[in-house]
């Protein structure tokens, strides 16, 4: 059921029309592949899948995913870009990197992978804020 609803979302043309929809949309993947990712991970982990190597292998999957998608999209009449492609990629290790921390039991690993989590939104972000930003300054006048 997940996976429909990613391919659903990831394949079907965008209703929205213009720069700030398009660029706002951008601004979804990040997010959207990081909740993906750690739902796959906790869905993985409750049908018996806990090594370490096996939650690897599920990660990698997801980004494998992650970027069949992207590469998809020109089939439904939407454009593959390759920011999309690296949100969409640093969603997925960010998702990897929180459940990972998460299951630890020092607070240091939780705080590093936060971190780098907010590191990897802010520069999938930046250009699109940039975006949005100039759009709506041109809006203003």
């Amino acid at each position: 059921m997940l996976f429909a609803v990613a391919v659903a979302a990831l394949l079907v043309p965008s209703p929205f029309d213009g720069r700030a929809a398009t660029t706002s949309f951008d601004l979804l993947h990040f997010p959207c592949f990081a909740v993906f990712s750690i739902a796959v991970l906790a869905m993985a982990r409750r049908l018996g899948w806990r090594s370490a190597g096996r939650r690897a292998g599920v990660a990698i999957a997801v980004l494998a995913f992650a970027m069949a998608m992207e590469a998809l999209q020109q089939l439904s009449g939407r454009s593959p870009t390759t920011h999309d492609m690296v949100a969409n990629a640093a969603g997925v290790v960010s998702g990897w990197m929180l459940y990972e921390a998460w299951r630890q039991p020092q607070a240091m690993p939780r705080r590093v992978a936060i971190t780098l989590a907010f590191v990897l939104l802010a520069y999938t972000s930046y250009r699109p804020v940039l975006t949005l930003w100039d759009l709506w300054q041109r809006s203003q006048g």
